[in-house]
């Protein structure tokens, strides 16, 4: 079978090279991160998986299925069929086999955390394809051998299925645009990963895969589960302790819920961007509707960089004597206010303050949904002398609210952030979002 793996590697390798090209060539958005660290990462942990693969499993699926056949072992094996029939059967059930397995490694919190090594790449390219952890790796050659064994699937048809799974899962890549919205992690794969899907999933589309497109009619409509946020809210002494996570790390961290009390929302956060970690603790105010407080959340992520305060009130020397503040606050060494950022709503009596009391710093208005940011705009347009000093950022489509039921009553979160979009891990759920500036 030496043959199949020098040809595999081969095809491999060309369909690498190709694509790599191809999207350097024909690029359908920019780049977000430097290729060559991602490039050096995604195929170290290729030659890793590959050497971990041969030491610890003697033989591939290739020889599973040679040897089933030998013996006439296996289902298709049980009796005579053309051969044609025989070998469209093992190409439809073997990827049936990878369909479940991946479903699997989404549905189960444990293979989730290899799993998310896939989903947590900076960029989209021909090097996503390959971006496995090396146990997911192990998982899958361990699966697809016993499934050719059980299959008694050809031996040839499992050479050839190999071959276009690897070859479709690179090629997939550098034809996606980057996501648009936030997308979370469920078992519904008949439509493609979560993060790699350019737009709302139709019933039929792509998936991780083939391109056989017989899954949903088989399976039926995909199950999603409730966010993990759901759950009932822990009291104090059942709380888990924090786990402090690290930059590349993809596995999801998971926090016991704050308690409500008193009517008022708090939020314990632990959250890794852009390798730092911070923990803020937030508290509603009075009246803040929950959703806000999530939002809040959010323009902390989002604007990580500029270290913005979640809680600054008059006791801030660049909020002295003022009457109304802020939802977050960023200043300088010097304690002078560099970004105002307000999330959902906001009077046009505190903008014309705050943009005449502000003339250096940047303010920036977060809404729930484009609708609401382009009337916002229309209006500051046609009353403010200066609307260009004001930048809205809009979640698309339905994104923020999906975000308000992942992050729930606590958000532990990894990823990276850059001032107009969110890539990472809330509370095992995969968010990708990128937020449209009006």
């Amino acid at each position: 079978m030496n043959n199949f793996s020098k040809i595999g590697f081969a095809v491999f390798v060309s369909m690498l090279v190709l694509c790599a090209v191809m999207e350097r060539l024909l690029p359908r958005r920019e780049r977000v991160a430097p290729s060559s660290p991602r490039w050096l990462a995604n195929l170290s942990l290729v030659a890793l998986s590959t050497l971990i693969v041969r030491i610890l499993l003697p033989f591939a699926a290739v020889d599973a299925a040679y040897e089933a056949e030998r013996h006439q072992f296996g289902l298709l094996n049980l009796g005579v069929m053309p051969y044609p029939l025989k070998f469209a059967l093992s190409i439809v059930l073997l990827d049936l086999l990878i369909y479940f397995q991946h479903r699997l490694f989404h549905w189960s919190p444990w293979l989730w955390r290899l799993h998310a090594i896939h989903h947590t790449d900076l960029d989209l390219d021909a090097s996503s394809g390959v971006r496995f952890h090396p146990g997911e790796i192990l998982l899958s050659a361990a699966i697809k051998i016993a499934g050719a064994s059980l299959i008694g699937a050809h031996f040839l048809a499992v050479a050839v299925f190999e071959i276009i799974l690897f070859s479709t899962a690179i090629f997939n890549q550098p034809l996606e645009p980057r996501a648009p919205r936030l997308r979370r992690r469920g078992p519904a794969l008949d439509h493609g990963d979560a993060r790699h899907a350019p737009r709302p999933p139709q019933p039929g589309s792509r998936r991780d895969g083939l391109e056989l497109r017989l899954q949903p009619a088989v399976v039926g409509p995909p199950v999603r589960h409730l966010p993990r946020a759901a759950a009932p809210a822990a009291r104090d002494d059942d709380a888990r302790p924090f786990r402090r996570a690290r930059p590349g790390d993809a596995r999801p961290l998971v926090l016991a819920r704050a308690p409500v009390q008193e009517g008022r929302v708090k939020i314990r956060c632990d959250l890794t961007f852009n390798g730092e970690t911070r923990k803020p603790y937030l508290v509603s105010g009075p009246s803040e509707p929950d959703d806000h407080l999530a939002h809040r959340i959010a323009a902390f992520i989002l604007f990580w960089t500029d270290n913005a305060m979640v809680d600054a009130s008059t006791k801030t020397p660049a909020l002295a004597d003022w009457e109304f503040l802020p939802d977050l606050l960023a200043v300088n060494d010097a304690g002078e206010a560099t970004v105002w950022i307000e999330c959902g709503t906001v009077t046009m009596n505190k903008l014309t303050k705050v943009t005449r009391r502000m003339p250096r710093a940047r303010i920036v208005i977060m809404k729930e949904n484009e609708r609401s940011a382009a009337d916002l705009r229309r209006d500051l347009d046609s009353q403010f002398d200066r609307p260009e000093r004001i930048e809205i950022l809009a979640w698309p489509g339905n994104s923020y609210k999906e975000w308000a039921k992942t992050v729930g009553d606590s958000i532990e979160a990894f990823g990276e952030a850059d001032g107009r979009s969110i890539n990472g891990v809330v509370n095992e759920q995969m968010v990708v979002v990128e937020f449209v500036k009006y």
